[in-house]
């Protein structure tokens, strides 16, 4: 990743948990995505939605980031599009 930046790069945009798969990125990989310098926009809507291993929010590793969430899947609200 940090081969493909360049001084345009604003944000990275990562998406853990993803959707379909169900891949977790792991602490040590967050981390380094976070270590690279542009904001970090992650989407986590499925946070919460594991069955495997730890999952982990990117806050834990900067607070150069937003996070993108919802009530919809955590909360079974299928049809409400309310995030934060």
């Amino acid at each position: 990743m940090a081969a493909r930046l360049s001084p345009r790069t604003k944000a990275l945009l990562v998406n853990s948990p993803a959707n379909p798969t169900g891949t977790v990125l792991s602490a040590e990989r967050l981390a380094a995505l976070c270590r690279l310098g542009p904001w970090v926009v992650s989407d986590e809507i499925y946070h919460g939605l594991t069955y495997e291993g730890p999952e982990h929010t990117v806050l834990e590793f900067t607070d150069h980031a937003f996070v993108l969430n919802g009530f919809s899947k955590a909360f079974a609200m299928t049809g409400w599009r309310v995030g934060y």
